[in-house]
């Protein structure tokens, strides 16, 4: 499978359907979203076994597929440039800020997403702090 999707386009179906989907089931499998691509559209599909909700979005599909992905919260800090340690760090701290000052509660360790080649120029990097939210 392979597809390419605006972000904003992306989080559409995610946002409409992560509230059906329980991180805490006994089949680990519900914990999932499901992802479809096919002829032109991207399903999103999220269930408890009781309710299941379907979103899908138009999306360039390079190769048609399915797949299921972990359905976590996530809390992020998009940040560009380079990703020394101290940037990473200063970030990540601005971002717990954030979530204290907003009453949000987190889960696990911290982690940084980098989205570029090594060759792209760093003003135009994009790379994110993250951390799972309950």
């Amino acid at each position: 499978m392979k597809f390419s999707i605006q972000r904003e386009v992306f989080l559409q179906p995610l946002s409409q359907v992560v509230g059906v989907v329980e991180r805490r089931q006994t089949l680990p499998v519900l914990a999932n979203f499901l992802l479809v691509a096919r002829e032109g559209r991207l399903s999103v599909t999220g269930t408890d076994m009781e309710v299941e909700l379907i979103s899908s979005v138009d999306a360039n599909i390079s190769q048609d597929g399915e797949i299921t992905v972990p359905a976590r919260k996530l809390a992020t800090l998009t940040f560009s440039w380079l990703t020394p340690r101290s940037r990473v760090e200063k970030k990540t701290v601005e971002l717990l800020n954030i979530l204290e000052k907003n009453n949000i509660q987190t889960k696990g360790q911290p982690f940084l997403m980098r989205y570029n080649d090594p060759w792209t120029p760093p003003f135009l990097r994009r790379n994110e702090v993250v951390i799972e939210v309950i």
